[in-house]
C-alpha cells in the first residue's frame, strides 16, 4: 500500500511539474504594453531571464516556449505537453568562461552576448548537434521551434500586427540551417510567411561571433480579426538541411509587436446608438 501511495505521489508531482513547465498564452493588456498612435506595442528582449541551464523563462518571458519533437516528426503545437516547454537546457556566452565552442552540447539555449556570468544582453534559440534534437543526427524530420502565444485582452479587435525582431548568430556551423516563420490562430495549424525567414551557412563550427551577428526582420500581418478574448500564435522553426550535426548557434532577440485595434462591433454599435440619441435629442429641443 505504501508503495502504491509513493507511486501515486510521484506521478502527481510529475504532472504538477509538467503543468508548471507548460507554456500559456500571455494576455495582451494596456498594462503590459505601450500605447502608440495606432494601438499598443509589446516588447521582449529576454534580458531578464536568469542565466543558467535548466532555468525557466516563464516569468521573464511569459507566452514563450521551446518546442522539441525529439525523435519524432510531430509538428509544433503550442499546447502539446512534453514537447513544448518553458525551460532552456543550455546556456553560453560569446567570450571568456562559458563561451560557446565547436564542442558545445546541443540544446535549447539561453544565449548571452559577452561573458556568460556577467553579460546582460540575452536571447533564446538553439544549437543542434549529432545528439540533439534526437538521439541521432540523421533524422531531419525532427522539429525545433520557438513559439509565442498571446491573448487579446484589449477589449478591442486587433486588425493588424507589425512585427519586428532580430535574428542573431552566436556560432557558425558547417550545416546549412534556417529560421522559418509561421502564424496560427489556434497554435496547431500554421501558415508560412517567408518574409520572416532567414538562412545561414558556413565552413567552420569553431567561429564564434562576439558580439553576435544580427539580422533585422520586419513583417506586417494585415486584415486580421483577432477579437477580444481570442488568442494568436507565432512560430520560428529552426530547420536543418541533411542532418543536425555541426549546427548553427542561432537566437531571436529584441521582439516588438505593434497591434492595431478597432472597437468591438458591439461597442461601436452602442457608441453609434448613443451619438444618434444625442442628435435626435438636440434636434427635438431645437424644433420645440
Amino acid at each position: 500500500m505504501k508503495k502504491l501511495l509513493l507511486v501515486a505521489a510521484l506521478l502527481f508531482a510529475a504532472l504538477i511539474h509538467q503543468a508548471a513547465a507548460q507554456a500559456t498564452a500571455v494576455g495582451f493588456t494596456t498594462s503590459n504594453t505601450t500605447a502608440v498612435s495606432n494601438g499598443y506595442q509589446y516588447t521582449q528582449n529576454f534580458d531578464s531571464i536568469p542565466t543558467g541551464p535548466n532555468s525557466s523563462i516563464a516569468t521573464a518571458a511569459p507566452g514563450w516556449s521551446f518546442w522539441r519533437s525529439g525523435t519524432s516528426s510531430v509538428q509544433p503545437s503550442y499546447s502539446l505537453a512534453g514537447s513544448n516547454t518553458t525551460t532552456n537546457t543550455q546556456n553560453a556566452g560569446t567570450i571568456g568562461t562559458g563561451v560557446v565552442t565547436s564542442a558545445s552540447s546541443g540544446g535549447a539555449y539561453l544565449w548571452v552576448s559577452g561573458t556568460l556570468a556577467t553579460g546582460t544582453d540575452k536571447s533564446i534559440g538553439f544549437l543542434s548537434t549529432g545528439a540533439y534534437p534526437g538521439t541521432t543526427s540523421a533524422a531531419p524530420g525532427q522539429s525545433l521551434a520557438l513559439l509565442f502565444g498571446f491573448q487579446n485582452n484589449f477589449g478591442q479587435t486587433i486588425t493588424n500586427l507589425d512585427l519586428n525582431w532580430n535574428f542573431e548568430r552566436y556560432r557558425m556551423g558547417t550545416r546549412t540551417q534556417s529560421w522559418e516563420f509561421y502564424t496560427s490562430t489556434n497554435g496547431v495549424d500554421w501558415l508560412s510567411n517567408i518574409a520572416g525567414n532567414e538562412t545561414y551557412s558556413g565552413t567552420n563550427n569553431a567561429i564564434v561571433f562576439n558580439p553576435p551577428e544580427s539580422t533585422n526582420k520586419s513583417v506586417t500581418l494585415s486584415n486580421l480579426n483577432i477579437q477580444d478574448g481570442e488568442s494568436y500564435y507565432l512560430r520560428w522553426s529552426y530547420v536543418t538541411t541533411g542532418s543536425w550535426s555541426n549546427g548553427q548557434g542561432l537566437g531571436i532577440d529584441d521582439v516588438a509587436i505593434t497591434a492595431s485595434v478597432v472597437p468591438e462591433p458591439t461597442t461601436a454599435l452602442l457608441a453609434g446608438g448613443g451619438l444618434l440619441g444625442v442628435y435626435f435629442f438636440l434636434r427635438r429641443r431645437k424644433t420645440s
